[in-house]
């Protein structure tokens, strides 16, 4: 059971493996020190990942995605509206994975909502030249809209 949902709820399977995998290997040990930093390495990382991929939609360049400076300034631009988006997207997600085995097509359609969710925030943050990039994007009339009323 544990192999078959390890991919599914790999956000949380990958840091427990760090407390189950010494029972498996028992020349391997780990601190509870040593787990602590290792799950928040973990968490920390996969919490920006999205904000690093936002700066691929708005400088059109996988390397962007490599700018901690860009990446960390877009979060704390709008912090309210990235753990929006987060939400959004564990929502997505959990729905998802709840129907896989009626609807298998849902996980993937939950990503077309996580990375819309992601870029509305982008869209939403004011950071300059956001509204150029997404000029004639239905983000930014969206935005508009949201904005107005």
């Amino acid at each position: 059971m544990f192999f078959l949902c390890l991919p599914v709820f790999l956000l949380v399977t990958m840091p427990g493996l760090v407390i189950v995998y010494p029972t498996w290997h028992p020349w391997m040990d780990f601190s509870v020190a040593e787990v602590v930093v290792l799950s928040v390495v973990f968490a920390g990382t996969t919490f920006i990942i999205p904000a690093a991929f936002m700066q691929v939609s708005l400088y059109r360049r996988f390397r962007a995605a490599l700018r901690v400076d860009r990446v960390i300034r877009l979060i704390v631009a709008a912090p309210g509206l990235y753990l929006e988006a987060w939400s959004i997207s564990l929502v997505a997600l959990a729905i998802a994975v709840l129907c896989v085995p009626l609807l298998p097509w849902g996980l993937v359609w939950s990503y077309l909502v996580i990375g819309f969710a992601f870029n509305q925030a982008l869209v939403l943050s004011g950071l300059p030249g956001v509204e150029e990039r997404f000029r004639n994007s239905m983000l930014l009339r969206d935005a508009a809209i949201a904005k107005s009323g």
